[in-house]
């Protein structure tokens, strides 16, 4: 198991305050750090870039077992996708 994490921000579409993201992914196949990191720096321009929806983009984009948290003024949010 590969254990990969990353720290990124996006803007919260509601006030426009930057939020930091922990993302953390667990996968079986190799994960390229860039593909990584692309994902998120274009996690903020998803459709409706809410928590939530974030989650779900990135999942789709890299896969594996993910667990995203972040604080919105605040409310700690947990997301996590994949088994």
């Amino acid at each position: 198991m590969n254990t990969y994490r990353h720290v990124f921000t996006a803007t919260c579409p509601n006030n426009g305050e930057t939020i930091n993201y922990h993302l953390e992914v667990r996968a079986q196949h190799v994960i390229m750090v860039e593909e990584i990191i692309d994902a998120c720096a274009s996690a903020g321009n998803c459709w409706k870039p809410y928590h939530e929806n974030i989650a779900d983009f990135l999942h789709a984009k890299i896969g594996g077992r993910q667990r995203i948290v972040a604080f919105h003024h605040g409310v700690e949010i947990e997301t996590k996708r994949g088994q």
